[in-house]
């Protein structure tokens, strides 16, 4: 009801306590009359219609489900990006605080920053917007009643698969579980929030990415016992519908990154490959344009060996071209690796070099800066930089990601031995071990042989048509080294990040 917010904050409580009975039972009839929807001046004037239809759909889910109160209602939905999955996941919440007395709700999601930063930090600004904002309290991590703040609340809590009992003992009167990003909570942390089930009533809801084809998250869909539901990003009034067609023709629609990231559904079981055999071999057949490459800068990458039997890999790559096969040494340290470097710099008149610094990769990028030799410092494991960071687990899935696309239109030398090493790379989109639902590549500890010359390649990805880092909507940060050889960035801490 459009105005409602704004008309009855002005009146006495006992006029809201009226408009609280009739919500009870009625969430979306909560939604519209709590929230200023098309009120001018607000953050939902443009939005009279109220909340998107899928999100209708899962109010209605809820309110035909207490009509069998002395049952638990459980709910999952899965859904892509950007469809408003945490303004819903807010209402519902408000909801409950106001229509379920003595509420004792718990909130939990893959990781502490997504809880906190971006679940709760969306609830805190619905919670300003709602009409009896003046009956609780809402902080970073809890929301409660002031009369009651023991007894009527919805608490964060961070899960633990050593420490579960947090998720146990929910016996109140009103229970309510949720669950933001589900895919990556742990089979432990699941099994004892079904004790909170027992309670007649007890809300369960469960949303996410559907990021892994395994799981609990995954088995409510195959369940009779959850009332499920998949949401298209397509069809959302939010999403940012250039950019999903964007999406779908880089990675195509059966892919398992259009699947998981846009119309809610879980990766294919198929090859678990993240590279494809049939891309690779077109890519070495594949005879590019010299205008995609004779104009653009030299760009080397160099994956730096550690102990054992792996070799220090440099590959030379100029816009859609690797126009010069890799370089393997085998059996060198430190010094000697930067020295050969250093030449290799200097022969190709290279404008970047990518070098990974986990590992002993630190002390070759250390001697080739005190020689005059700036570098583009490659830090794998740390988190993902562009704009869509939350894609990536981290910097080598996010490089790994874009070298994928490059083989689509480039040309690669072809050594049988580094197909092996493409090929021998498998991919997550997330696991609860990791707390993380994002894009991960086979890490490699987890492989016989260290891909070293196809990381080497990937390496170079830091560069693209002759600008450094992956945001495509910020070009301008590095160029305050634009009249030097070299650019020197520490990659995992850019200014924009």
């Amino acid at each position: 009801m459009v105005g409602m917010a704004k008309e009855t904050s002005k009146g006495a409580d006992e006029e809201l306590l009226d408009l609280v009975e009739g919500w009870v039972g009625h969430p979306y009839k909560f939604a519209m009359q709590a929230f200023p929807w098309g009120e001018e001046g607000t953050v939902l004037e443009k939005y009279p219609d109220g909340p998107d239809t899928w999100q209708r759909e899962v109010l209605q889910k809820i309110e035909d489900g207490q009509l069998s109160p002395e049952t638990a209602l459980k709910i999952a939905v899965a859904s892509g990006h950007g469809v408003g999955k945490s303004a819903l996941v807010s209402i519902v919440i408000l909801y409950c605080m106001n229509t379920m007395p003595h509420l004792n709700g718990i909130v939990t999601a893959n990781t502490e920053d997504q809880l906190k930063t971006k679940t709760f930090y969306e609830l805190n600004k619905w919670y300003d917007l709602m009409i009896t904002k003046h009956w609780f309290k809402c902080t970073g991590d809890k929301i409660y009643h002031l009369k009651y703040p023991k007894t009527w609340f919805c608490a964060a809590v961070n899960w633990s698969e050593d420490r579960t009992e947090a998720f146990a003992g929910q016996h109140a009167e009103n229970v309510l579980v949720v669950y933001d990003e589900a895919s990556a909570i742990p089979d432990s942390v699941w099994e004892v929030s079904e004790g909170a089930m027992t309670t007649p009533g007890a809300i369960w809801l469960a949303f996410g990415n559907p990021t892994r084809n395994d799981g609990r998250f995954y088995d409510c869909f195959e369940s009779k016992y959850w009332d499920t539901m998949r949401v298209d990003s397509r069809t959302c009034k939010m999403t940012n519908k250039k950019q999903l067609a964007i999406w779908e023709e880089e990675y195509g629609e059966d892919s398992d990154f259009f699947r998981v990231r846009v119309r809610g559904l879980p990766p294919s079981k198929g090859d678990d490959y993240f590279f494809s055999a049939a891309d690779l071999r077109d890519s070495y057949a594949r005879i590019v344009p010299r205008s995609l490459w004779e104009d653009y800068p030299m760009v080397l990458g160099v994956d730096v060996a550690g102990s054992g039997g792996d070799s220090t890999v440099i590959t030379y790559r100029k816009g859609k071209n690797e126009v010069k096969h890799f370089k393997k040494l085998d059996k060198l340290n430190e010094i000697e690796v930067a020295k050969i470097v250093r030449k290799e710099i200097d022969r190709n008149n290279a404008k970047y070099c990518c070098i990974d610094t986990v590992g002993i990769g630190h002390a070759v990028s250390v001697m080739l800066k005190d020689w005059g030799y700036e570098n583009i410092i490659v830090d794998v494991d740390a988190r993902a930089v562009s704009s869509n960071k939350e894609l990536w687990g981290n910097v080598r899935a996010e490089l790994h990601d874009r070298a994928k696309k490059w083989i689509k239109e480039g040309h690669l030398e072809q050594d049988d031995e580094r197909h092996k090493q493409f090929m021998s790379l498998g991919y997550d989109y997330g696991s609860a071990r990791s707390k993380n639902s994002a894009l991960f590549i086979t890490s490699k500890t987890k492989l016989k042989k260290s891909p070293d010359m196809s990381d080497s390649f990937v390496l170079t990805m830091a560069v693209e048509d002759g600008r450094v880092g992956l945001d495509d909507d910020d070009d301008d940060w590095w160029r305050s080294g634009k009249d030097k050889d070299m650019v020197d960035t520490k990659y995992d801490i850019l200014n924009h990040y």
